[in-house]
């Protein structure tokens, strides 16, 4: 039996679970008893009492832990990517469906055979067949985006880091993300840099990044050195305002040999290759980037885990081109916008694009596949990889519902809370404790 751990043993607990995961986690527990209580088997017995114990287990260590998000964790020094050994386990496949549970949008629950790897055979940088044990979880622009604030605006309660940024990425592999993903660009002098925007905007200049030096884009924002003042950024919002852009905590602008060099090196790195939404790009722009973030590449990555993405089908069939050592995955929003180009309107079109291509996988906004379950169904028989983004993966019940229909990963801004989901409802589904011991936490001061 499980029960609840001394007290003295529960310290460092991991951040409170959401009380949608909760309840995900007692309809589960539910549906087993019932199970068992019409089974002569013990083997079933035995796993409807582990998973309600899971359940009291978890309830506890919310109950029991009035820890401030501000509080953050700080994982061992081990490799938390898909090459560690508890990662690339293949997961025990669920052999039923899972119950229905409340969710922003209605879909079937019927499970997908979880058969096929992240990483396609000879793709990983040492030709492994990897298999995740969980959903990947991919922190998004390191730990989390950041919103447009109107000016006197003060940020929300929940903590908010520079995005793309050293410390935004450290503080994802603290939070015990896999990867992070994020968004490279090269300027004039053939510099790659982190940058998710068209347009870097300042009170007083717009420009393209790949129109800026290094020096002129690196004097927008927060300083490296002390005492000296940078351009204030400013960004456009959904609503088109341009408002200010801050963050709890701050951090300069970085190239991507500075994230080679200064972050963790167990954390993975989801590269996106972006490019103006808006203005057609020439072949030769794409292969000018793309080549010089190989050349990045080459020089410091140091056997550090690595993949690419584009929302771009010729940056995406470029970098396959120019290399085939990193697995890369085309990016659609799949029907959520329209584009001129219909290779970036479906999912099906992205699945097509990529086995015409030698692409490894997909990555889709979240919602065409909760609406639609079967179309991960259809990117897995195409032997591809699946992957999702989109504010809906900061909610538990979505979590638990890519798992249950054959989900490789996901992107999150809440990287610590959907961690914890995670490896709470793998260890659910696969009748496991789930493992705490590497979170230890510490005062945010300390966290960079």
């Amino acid at each position: 039996m499980l029960g609840a751990p001394p007290l003295s043993q529960a310290v460092n607990p991991p951040a409170l679970l959401p009380f949608s995961t909760l309840m995900i986690l007692q309809s589960q527990a539910r549906l087993l008893q019932s199970w068992a209580s019409h089974s002569h088997s013990f083997l079933l017995r035995s796993q409807s009492r582990r998973a309600s114990e899971l359940v009291r287990f978890s309830q506890w260590r919310s109950i029991s832990s009035p820890t401030p998000s501000c509080n953050l964790p700080n994982q061992s020094s081990a490799s938390s990517g898909i090459q560690r050994p508890d990662f690339i386990e293949t997961r025990r496949s669920v052999d039923m469906a899972a119950p229905a549970v409340a969710s922003p949008v209605a879909f079937n629950l019927d499970p997908v055979p979880r058969d096929v790897p992240l990483f396609q055979p000879g793709l990983n940088g040492l030709g492994q067949d990897v298999r995740p044990g969980r959903l990947v979880v991919i922190g998004h622009r390191g730990c989390g985006k950041n919103n447009a604030l109107s000016i006197g605006d003060t940020p929300g309660s929940r903590l908010s880091i520079r995005e793309n940024t050293i410390k935004s990425f450290n503080l994802a592999a603290s939070n015990g993300a896999d990867y992070v993903e994020f968004d490279v660009q090269v300027t004039k002098d053939n510099h790659p840099v982190l940058f998710h925007d068209d347009l870097i905007l300042s009170e007083d200049q717009v420009s393209r990044i790949r129109d800026l030096s290094l020096e002129e884009f690196l004097s927008f924002g927060p300083q490296k050195e002390q005492g000296k003042i940078g351009k204030n950024l400013v960004r456009k919002s959904a609503d088109g305002a341009v408002k200010a852009w801050s963050a709890t905590v701050e951090d300069s602008l970085c190239t991507l040999k500075d994230a080679f060099e200064n972050v963790q090196p167990s954390l993975g790195f989801n590269i996106e290759m972006k490019f103006h939404d808006t203005e057609e790009t020439t072949e030769s722009e794409y292969r000018r980037s793309i080549l010089a973030v190989l050349a990045d590449i080459e020089k410091y990555a140091n056997g550090r885990k690595i993949y690419f993405s584009s929302f771009h089908p010729e940056a995406a069939i470029i970098l396959r081109q120019e290399q085939s050592t990193y697995p890369v995955f085309f990016l659609t929003c799949g029907g959520e916008h329209t584009y001129a180009d219909a290779r970036r309107n479906s999912v099906e079109a992205a699945i097509n694009l990529c086995k015409e291509n030698g692409l490894q996988g997909v990555v889709t906004e979240v919602l065409p596949i909760l609406k639609k379950p079967d179309l991960a169904k259809k990117v897995k028989e195409a032997g591809l990889s699946l992957l999702t983004y989109g504010d809906h993966n900061n909610v538990a019940e979505a979590l638990a519902q890519q798992y249950t229909c054959g989900v490789d990963g996901i992107i999150v801004d809440c990287v610590r809370e959907i961690v914890t989901a995670s490896r709470t409802v793998h260890a659910l589904l696969n009748f496991v404790q789930p493992d705490w011991s590497k979170w230890v936490q510490q005062p945010l001061e300390q966290s960079f």
